[in-house]
């Protein structure tokens, strides 16, 4: 009885290490995108102060985009009327390419907080890197979407477009 009881005690831990492991494991798993993304020259921030000098107006999102042969932010400028998709390289901040979309119906005027301050107070909350960042309109009440990437775990972070104040941090399954 002895031998069984001490058989059984083995193969229970051999099974709680097991688990433990795989969900160590788990929380550490950063994506392929996410690793890109902490490892780029060239910040949200720094993107979308690169896309405004290009041209004057005010960003309205801005997103991180992992492709097999680079790296690259979108970030919308609207200005005139227009939406303006500039892509600016993660690594060098070269600009790769500008698009001009002249059909574009702005929804709003120009809200007090930039998109570049909203990304700033979500990163002050969470840490990381930002990964996307968009302006919404929903119910007559304007904010900012930010998401968020820190140790692989993403967050979204909802920032009031007209104070700057973080409302509220969510997992990124629960915004």
């Amino acid at each position: 009885m002895f031998n069984t009881t001490k058989k059984l005690i083995v193969a229970t831990a051999l099974i709680l290490a097991t688990a433990s492991t795989g969900a160590i494991a788990a929380d550490a798993y950063v994506s392929p995108k996410h690793a890109a993304l902490a490892q780029s020259k060239t910040s949200t921030v720094q993107a979308i102060d690169i896309a405004s000098k290009k041209v004057k107006g005010y960003a309205e999102e801005v997103n991180f985009e992992h492709k097999s042969i680079s790296n690259y932010y979108e970030v919308d400028i609207i200005a005139n009327g227009q939406k303006h998709e500039i892509k600016i390289d993660a690594t060098s901040g070269n600009i790769l390419a500008e698009k001009v979309n002249p059909y574009y119906n702005q929804p709003a005027a120009q809200p007090a907080v930039s998109l570049k301050q909203a990304v700033t107070a979500a990163l002050a909350k969470t840490g990381g890197h930002a990964k996307e960042a968009d302006l919404k309109h929903r119910a007559g009440e304007v904010f900012y979407k930010v998401e968020t990437v820190n140790n692989g775990q993403k967050q979204y972070v909802k920032v009031n477009a007209k104070t700057g104040a973080v409302e509220a941090v969510q997992p990124h399954d629960h915004f």
